[in-house]
């Protein structure tokens, strides 16, 4: 009796664990149809195919290529989606990640600084960015260097080593040989961006997911939206709210990423003032420009009825008509602060222009460039 139990619980047990007995021998393409209003859009989604005998049929699953989270900033829409999830409806942060469609880790570290009454210390200062790279050549843990800096989260003094200060990373474009790379390693390891980019050696984790999400990830339509996909993107909108994942679902031929991106565009262009900038507003612009460097959100909040881009793209025709040269001359202070920052950060160009408030990166790249023709002169000569 005990043995044909025995015997029927194993051939059961096989049954429904043969999937996991096998390899997977190849994947096939799927052909599905997703109709946006009147435009078809045609995909083809990965099937992971697994069989036990050479003339099993192939029985569809998970789709073979990993689903990324999203790594962008939370907005005010996502701060009260994540609050109301939390303090009212009381979700666990496995819940909330699956419907924010962000990791448990950055759900949980937003959380903790909103909820948090003293104010959070999460930039960088020079004398810093100096202390933590003594800190990771001594080789301690981020745990260890974050209480030694006065950091609220180990994981803020990580993202700013290894984004920042490890100069080992390359900065720029991806080559055509880090693209091909990145997909190899992402169908060997899946999601596990961290042993992704030890194996690639150039770029760091967050770069590599971010590289995949918006521009490798397989089936991914890119380039402007439609008109069509707008009108679907606002009317998934009004019924998720800024659920980004679930829009992701409903338009899956575009990333939470660039549907984000998208929705928060559409939002700043119905808000914007077409009016032609009148000389009062260029002027109090000019101003602001002076007080807060290039903080176009700071400046938009001044001005009241202008968004941030109509700043930044105004200001540069001020910049055009010769009207900032007072504000935007180089200096001796500033060539030396400048070579200071360069020194730090290698050739970070846009986190060298935030230190240097007033100019772009282009703008801090192209003198240096300049600087280092003239010493080059003047050593030669």
């Amino acid at each position: 009796m005990k043995l044909c139990c025995w015997i029927q619980w194993m051939t059961t047990w096989k049954i429904r664990n043969s999937r996991f007995l096998t390899t997977p021998k190849r994947i096939v393409l799927s052909r599905t149809e997703n109709s946006v209003g009147t435009r078809q859009l045609t995909q083809l989604k990965p099937v992971c195919c697994f069989s036990k005998a050479k003339n099993d049929e192939t029985k569809p699953c998970t789709p073979f290529f990993p689903r990324c989270w999203s790594y962008t900033r939370f907005h005010k829409l996502d701060d009260e989606q994540l609050l109301r999830l939390r303090d009212e409806e009381q979700r666990t942060w496995s819940e909330i990640s699956t419907e924010m469609g962000r990791s448990i880790s950055s759900c949980l570290s937003r959380y903790q600084l909103l909820k948090s009454k003293e104010p959070t210390n999460l930039h960088f200062t020079r004398e810093e960015d100096l202390k933590l790279k003594q800190l990771v050549t001594q080789g301690l843990s981020w745990v260890e260097i974050a209480k030694q800096l006065n950091k609220p989260f180990p994981y803020v003094c990580k993202r700013r080593y290894e984004d920042t200060l490890k100069n080992e990373n390359r900065r720029g474009e991806f080559t055509e040989e880090e693209d091909s790379k990145i997909v190899e390693l992402v169908q060997k390891y899946g999601a596990k961006w961290n042993l992704i980019a030890q194996e690639l050696g150039t770029r760091t984790a967050h770069q590599c997911l971010l590289r995949y999400e918006r521009v490798l990830r397989p089936f991914l339509k890119k380039g402007a939206f439609r008109e069509e996909e707008d009108i679907l993107l606002l009317k998934l909108f009004e019924k998720y709210g800024p659920q980004w994942s679930k829009i992701e679902k409903e338009m899956s031929w575009r990333s939470s990423v660039q549907i984000r991106k998208r929705y928060y565009t559409l939002e700043d262009q119905a808000k914007r003032n077409k009016n032609p900038w009148t000389r009062e507003e260029e002027e109090k612009l000019i101003a602001l420009f002076e007080k807060y460097g290039r903080k176009w959100t700071e400046i938009a909040k001044e001005m009241g009825n202008r968004t941030a881009s109509q700043c930044m793209y105004q200001l540069s025709e001020c910049m055009e008509r010769g009207e900032l040269e007072k504000i935007l001359s180089w200096t001796r202070e500033r060539d030396q602060e400048l070579k200071e920052w360069v020194e730090l950060y290698g050739n970070h160009w846009i986190y060298i222009s935030r230190r240097m408030k007033y100019f772009s990166p282009r703008q801090c790249e192209e003198r240096w460039i300049q600087m280092t023709c003239v010493n080059n002169s003047g050593g030669g000569s």
